[in-house]
């Protein structure tokens, strides 16, 4: 029997034993440390649970700040299909994901903007994959996540300054000041799924640890002929075993330790369409220290170090490895301070960044190991000049041993005309920022390497210049009943020497021909739109949301064939439907997305290379979970329909088919 089964098992007795004898709750809220020392975070020194059945909450689509910023919380993951942020996403409206040639199964891009721009951190740090490039939200798992926070629009303040599309957060627990807390989670499915998770901590008032395992393994699937990129095929096997753990110290009142670790492998086999060839495996590990000290009632230093290392290795259309680690290091200063009836909240910090990347290329003998050096410097401040007007602002001056220093302001505004009580408001957003991304090592210096077997070859470009984001938002949130929410979002986005792939000739394999695509900065490129979404509550066990988004995309340059970005369809609906049965206390959720056609370009990677100016067709996807709690014991069983509809090709890429999951959790 797998490891990992043994393991949820022993977990689960455990469970099921300690539910008898107390009712589950969650770690009471503490004064300790945030993981992202570059956010604030105050915490309540006692925190009152009540049922959210019997309570009647906001009907709110954003939280009440100026930075459009969604929360999902611990319940709102669970009601949702899947077990990773991939899944949690998919119907989020203004969220589109995308397979990749290169690797990504779930690259996300946010308004029409290039998945390079969206970050994607636990605890407020990178958590998977290369360094700089495009991060895959399959391989971040939910299964403890207490809280997603997906933010929209520039986010260069506090996340650095290519976070220029949005910024999405997985908040996990803290260690416990209680005693012994844990969970586990573990079912089957199609495919032959296998997912086995389970996670434990103990604590009291100066001491806590907490730790978490995943496993997580699924076969492949054959998808229609004719598109690129193909799916890894019905032999392929992916695995996925993830550890990640904290310790807490708080030797002082005033002080606050938290040491971050986790290692994780994902293997790949069978990606060249046979059970014993094309295999890709990437191992990472992370260390991090974060500290928290209390130089006032009003003043705390926090600051972290972190160490992060992954190694990639693929034999997938071509032999080569990728070893590259990234030390990192961060400290703020944060200030509670009044101006007559004004409040202010200040911070002032530094980063800085240290990559190093390694690439051998066993096909073509050619290799690299180069390093760069960035950081930035930033102030903000936060004001609540009055009761209906919040302001969020402030500038970040980004530096780059190999490119020159760049300025990066950033303004927000909230206004709250409107708020005669909790459940009714009107809010008014507006914000305005700068993003910047750097080409990654492996853009600038990749030497021609075949792709997907030969049939194309990628280099990168060391003339490549920094890509230059500038970003407008604009909307409303407004809520006439107590159990209504319209909001409505306008947007813009311009990007200045727009990095991607073009063609750039011929090389020549044995003498057989194969296309060469260099990476290659765009004049311009523009996304815009809007989003609305309609959220009501018509009673306290019923959940309805409705979404449209809008979305056009411009390019503007002489080496594209392309005037519009492809796999970006200009007309989007997002479905939600969540229902509570009483009595049997059955939950059941359904989230659909209708996509309309879109340009087709056939790498996955939304770029000019394998351009086509065929559309796809509209589609539609549906999932459904269905929880039923198993008495008073604590434990849910629970079953998740992907992919209803059994649609085989979302705009230019393949989707897996109908998948039946059936799995059980619970909490100690």
């Amino acid at each position: 029997m797998r490891a990992w089964l043994a393991g949820t098992l022993v977990i689960a007795i455990a469970a099921l034993g300690a539910a008898g004898a107390r009712a589950q709750s969650d770690s009471p809220g503490s004064a300790s440390p945030s993981d992202d020392p570059s956010e604030t975070v105050y915490r309540a020194e006692e925190i009152v649970v009540e049922d959210a059945r019997e309570a009647e909450r906001p009907t709110e689509v954003f939280a009440d700040t100026p930075v459009q910023r969604e929360v999902l919380s611990r319940p709102d993951v669970e009601r949702r299909p899947g077990t990773s942020a991939a899944d949690l996403l998919r119907t989020l409206p203004g969220v589109r994901q995308q397979q990749r040639v290169q690797g990504e199964e779930a690259a996300v891009s946010i308004e029409g903007l290039p998945p390079e721009f969206t970050r994607a951190l636990v605890d407020g740090e990178r958590y998977t994959g290369e360094i700089g490039a495009v991060d895959d939200f399959r391989t971040l798992p939910t299964f403890d996540a207490e809280r997603v926070e997906v933010l929209r629009g520039a986010q260069a303040l506090r996340y650095g300054s290519d976070a220029a599309g949005g910024v999405v957060r997985i908040d996990t627990p803290d260690p416990p000041r209680d005693g012994l807390r844990g969970r586990f989670e573990g079912g089957y499915g199609g495919s032959d799924w296998i997912y086995g998770a389970g996670s434990i901590g103990w604590g009291n008032e100066r001491v806590g640890a907490w730790l978490r395992f995943v496993d997580d393994e699924i076969d492949g699937f054959d998808g229609p002929d004719g598109f690129v990129p193909q799916p890894p095929g019905a032999q392929s096997r992916r695995i996925a075993r993830d550890l990640y753990g904290k310790l807490r110290l708080d030797p002082l009142d005033a002080l606050g330790l938290v040491t971050r670790f986790g290692w994780r492998r994902d293997d790949e086999s069978g990606l060249s369409g046979e059970a014993d060839a094309g295999d890709r495996e990437e191992t990472r590990w992370l260390v991090g220290q974060h500290g928290a000290w209390r130089l006032g009632e009003a003043t705390r230093l926090v600051g972290s170090f972190t160490w992060y290392d992954n190694a990639l290795r693929s034999d997938v259309g071509r032999s080569y490895a990728i070893d590259e680690h990234e030390p990192s290091g961060r400290l703020a200063l944060e200030h509670l301070l009044a101006t007559g009836p004004v409040s202010h909240a200040l911070t002032v910090g530094f980063d800085a960044f240290a990559p190093h990347l390694a690439l051998e290329d066993d096909a073509s003998g050619d290799g690299l190991e180069k390093d760069q050096r960035y950081g930035g410097v930033y102030a903000i401040t936060e004001s609540e000049l009055t009761r209906w007007l919040q302001l969020e602002g402030g500038v970040r001056a980004q530096f780059h041993d190999a490119y020159g220093p760049r300025v990066l302001p950033q303004l927000a505004v909230l206004v709250s005309p409107w708020r005669p009580d909790e459940a009714r408001f009107l809010r008014l957003r507006a914000s305005w920022g700068m993003g910047y991304r750097t080409p990654t090592l492996r853009e600038l210096h990749q030497p021609p390497v075949p792709q997907v077997g030969g049939l194309y070859f990628l280099a990168g470009n060391p003339d490549l210049e920094p890509e230059l984001v500038e970003s407008f938002r604009a909307g409303l949130e407004w809520a006439p009943l107590e159990r209504a929410t319209l909001a409505v979002t306008a947007f813009r986005n311009e990007i200045e020497d727009h990095i991607r792939s073009v063609h750039a000739g011929l090389v020549f394999v044995e003498g057989r021909p194969a296309s060469l695509y260099r990476k290659t900065n765009l004049d311009e490129v523009t996304t815009q739109g809007v989003e609305t979404r309609v959220r009501v509550r018509p009673h306290r066990l019923v959940d309805l949301e409705a979404a449209y988004t809008w979305l056009d995309t411009e390019v503007s340059d002489a080496t594209c064939p392309l005037d519009e970005l492809p796999n970006e369809p200009h007309h989007v609906v997002d479905l939600l439907a969540g229902v509570e049965l009483p009595r049997v206390r059955t939950r059941v959720a359904a989230l659909g997305r209708w996509r309309g056609e879109a340009l087709t370009e056939r790498s996955g990677t939304g770029s000019c290379s394998f351009a086509s100016l065929e559309r796809s067709d509209p589609s539609f996807v549906l999932d459904l979970r269905l929880v039923q709690p198993l008495g008073a014991s604590g434990v849910d069983l629970y079953v998740d329909l992907f992919n209803v509809t059994d649609e085989d090709v979302v705009d230019s890429y393949a989707v897996r088919g109908r998948t039946l999951f059936v799995g059980l959790r619970g909490r100690f």
